[in-house]
């Protein structure tokens, strides 16, 4: 099995890469296209019994540059059994969360986190797949969460993969204070 999960930063793919990772027995790949962060994949690499985590703009040097994300997005999501899209309905929140996470001088407003959701909806619509939501995914309304997690239809338990995606094991707690 391949699973690919893009998602904009923040947005939970990192909790969602690690528990189905382990429900469905896959090796983790973290951002192989984040050329900030080091690691050792050379594109292309071995996709078998994986699940990937991608974030909008990460795209394989060997492909083309950031400008090239769209155009390799509509081709690599092909070599994967299931595409699992992730962003945020509240910007806010994501801009604080985001904002919690980087450098001040990397994200200073809304509208820089604006492309991120236009490439996402961009890729949802171009790929006829559906964008998961954090709020839902993670929320309080766990039938709800059950429900986009049943619809990937994934060989996994998908009850107890629910109970680990619940909003306490968030890695920002809300009791944190807000530097914006």
């Amino acid at each position: 099995m391949k699973i690919l999960i893009v998602g904009t930063p923040r947005s939970g793919t990192t909790s969602l890469l690690n528990v189905l990772s382990n429900a469905c027995k896959l090796n983790k790949v973290f951002e192989p296209f984040n050329y900030d962060i080091s690691n050792n994949y050379k594109f292309p690499f071995d996709l078998e019994n994986s699940i990937v985590k991608i974030c909008p703009f990460q795209t394989p040097k060997e492909y083309g540059t950031h400008s090239d994300f769209f155009k390799f997005v509509k081709e690599y999501y092909l070599e994967f059994d299931k595409t699992i899209l992730i962003t945020r309905k509240d910007k806010d929140e994501h801009l604080i969360s985001w904002h919690n996470s980087i450098s001040k001088n990397q994200l200073e407003k809304k509208e820089d986190l604006q492309i991120y959701f236009d490439v996402m909806y961009e890729i949802s619509d171009e790929l006829s797949i559906p964008l998961v939501f954090y709020e839902d995914l993670y929320g309080e309304d766990r039938n709800k969460s059950l429900d986009i997690i049943n619809n990937w239809n994934l060989p996994i338990n998908s009850t107890r993969v629910n109970e680990y995606l619940h909003p306490k094991f968030k890695y920002r707690k809300s009791d944190k204070k807000n530097i914006i």
